[in-house]
Order: structure tokens, then sequence, then C-alpha cells
């Protein structure tokens, strides 16, 4: 593989190349999704549910949002950034 006239380069060579200048495959830094309008209905609904008793609370159908891997990809959003880049806004999801 030619780079440039002058210069040699390996096929390997080639993929380690984010590496060496210090990139990696690393999962986006996350950020709340959440804004002043989401913190004021959190309130609201708060005081609202505030009285509520126990029984109250055996009445509510809670769920969970596990992950489940039926292949090996795992569907997380993976991309290619360096360390210091974690807080970059286009580094984030």
């Amino acid at each position: 593989m030619h780079h440039g006239a002058s210069r040699t380069v390996s096929k390997r060579t080639v993929p380690r190349l984010p590496h060496f200048l210090g990139f990696g495959i690393r999962r986006p830094t996350r950020v709340p999704l959440i804004n002043a309008s989401h913190r004021a209905a959190r309130l609201v609904w708060a005081r609202e549910h505030r009285k509520w008793t126990l029984e109250d609370w055996k009445r509510v159908a809670w769920s969970d949002e596990s992950r489940f891997r039926l292949l090996h990809e795992d569907g997380r959003l993976r991309i290619w950034r360096q360390a210091l880049e974690a807080m970059d806004p286009a580094c984030q999801a």
C-alpha cells in the first residue's frame, strides 16, 4: 500500500494507526436527558403521589429495562474518540 509518492505502508499498519494516535473504540459519554420542564413535571408528580400508601404502590405494575443478546453484537453504540474527548458534545449520546 502506498501513502504519497515516497512512503510504503504495510496493510497491517493502517488499522493500527488510530490506536497509535491515541484513539480507541469507546462508549459515548451519557448526558442527562432531563431539562427544566422535566424537572418541574417530576416535582408535580412527586407531590401528587406523596401521600400514597403501601397499598397504593402495590397496585403499580413495575417494569424492568433489561438487555438481552441473541447474537454477539450487543447493539450498544461505540465511537472512535481519544480519552480526553469524553465531554466533547460530538462524542456524547
